[in-house]
């Protein structure tokens, strides 16, 4: 850990907007991604692709603007972009 008071500093991953996505396929699954370059609100339909690299569709349910990336709401290592606002 480094702390600040010897001089050290944290990396700054800067901010980003995630969304959490109901899954069309399976509706009781939700799933966090990275939102970068569209506009997305509350209620749309986005496309992702899952781990397994097929394109998937979901329902926005919950937008987190301007958060940081040392504090994301899931690990930011592996988490799906958006990839299209429908």
């Amino acid at each position: 850990m480094i702390h600040s008071l010897s001089g050290g500093s944290i990396k700054d991953l800067g901010n980003f907007t995630f969304v959490k996505v109901e899954s069309h396929d399976s509706p009781s699954q939700f799933i966090w991604l990275k939102c970068t370059g569209f506009t997305v609100e509350v209620g749309s339909t986005v496309v992702y692709e899952d781990k397994n690299g097929w394109l998937k569709r979901g329902k926005v349910v919950r937008v987190d603007k301007g958060v940081s990336g040392q504090t994301p709401p899931a690990p930011l290592k592996g988490m799906a972009n958006v990839l299209k606002v429908e």
